[in-house]
């Protein structure tokens, strides 16, 4: 939550969030993902955040690129401050729809799935297996494959 800033003590708080989600916007329209990310959060429309963050993850997902594990490490803390082991903490529940939360896991669990993959995980087969079924991108049963 953003604290008592400038524009906190001089506007209400709807206008600085407006303020806020209108910054975000320009900044996603210039590429400055990472403050679009940043500013979505502190106008509390946490949904836009993770949809921001799922679409840059999303493009490194598979790439050797120099800033795959900068983004993975902002989404590993994100997940950190916001999320518990059931998905959001109560705060954030009922502002992000769950498949926005979903597609935010499965991205982070590729991310691991690739990371053991590329990693020599191919040495620890039980490893990959182990994760495959909490991905849920593949049939467990022969009946989830009808």
């Amino acid at each position: 939550q953003r604290g008592q800033a400038l524009l906190d003590r001089h506007l209400s708080h709807d206008k600085v969030s407006s303020l806020l989600e209108e910054a975000a916007q320009e900044a996603t329209r210039t590429g400055l993902v990472a403050d679009a990310i940043d500013l979505y959060r502190l106008a509390g429309n946490f949904e836009q955040a993770i949809r921001q963050l799922n679409r840059r993850l999303s493009q490194l997902l598979t790439e050797d690129h120099p800033e795959r594990e900068t983004w993975r490490r902002v989404a590993l803390n994100f997940k950190d401050q916001y999320m518990d082991d059931t998905g959001l903490n109560q705060t954030l529940k009922a502002k992000v729809l769950d498949s926005v939360k979903e597609d935010f896991k499965l991205l982070l669990g590729l991310y691991h799935f690739f990371d053991m993959v590329q990693g020599g995980a191919p040495q620890q087969p039980s490893a990959v297996n182990d994760l495959l079924p909490g991905l849920m991108i593949l049939p467990t049963s022969a009946s989830d494959a009808d």
